[in-house]
This record gives structure tokens, sequence and C-alpha cells, in this order.
């Protein structure tokens, strides 16, 4: 249950700074596979809590840090040595309109800006 955390978030007083973006990391310690449905379910889920935060802290957008700290998802081939770059590319974006249909889901979202 995060209502705890989202409760904290509704509570800030923004005062001096009204442009708020919560950050949102895209820390790999657990090798995400572009392929695997179980990893982007969870990974679904959580962007919408993330949205929820987002939404609750009255925040305009995510500050996304694309580094990965672990695993690199980002380097071809990588995993994906029995896969061409189409596939991997094709399956990559799908995977981002996934990712930013969830960050989306309260509808509330306006930026996305990287670190």
């Amino acid at each position: 249950d995060f209502q705890p955390q989202l409760d904290t978030l509704a509570d800030i007083k923004w005062q001096k700074f009204t442009d708020n973006f919560l950050t949102l990391y895209a820390a790999n310690k657990w090798k995400m596979d572009w392929f695997n449905d179980d990893h982007w379910n969870t990974i679904v889920e959580n962007m919408k809590l993330f949205s929820l935060a987002v939404r609750s802290g009255n925040c305009v957008g995510v500050c996304f840090d694309p580094e990965p700290y672990g695993t690199d998802p980002w380097i071809y081939p990588g995993s994906y040595k029995d896969k061409s770059f189409e596939q991997v590319a094709e399956q990559v974006r799908r995977r981002g309109r996934q990712f930013i249909t969830a960050l989306q889901s309260t509808g509330l979202l306006t930026e996305v800006v990287r670190a």
C-alpha cells in the first residue's frame, strides 16, 4: 500500500518552486529484458504508481535519468545476439510506448525532461 507516501506528497506545500518534477532512474540491476512480458508487466504497473505520485505531489512531470547503473539495456546486441537490430529496435519502440502510456495514465503528466 503506497497511500501513505502518496498522502505525504500531496501534503507538500510548494512555495518558491512551482514547476516541480519527480526523478525517475533507469536502474537495471535485475537485467531487464525488452522481450520479457513479465518484466514489462511489472514496469508498467510501477509506472502507473509513479504517475500517481507525480499527480499527488502536484508536479508538472518527470525528470528521467536513462543511465542504467547496471546491465546496459541501451547497447545492441547486448543480450540479444539471436535477434536482428530491427527486431530489437521495434521491441524497444513498443516498450517505449507502453512506458509513456503508463506514465500518462493519470492524464496529468505534461513534461518529461532528461537528466
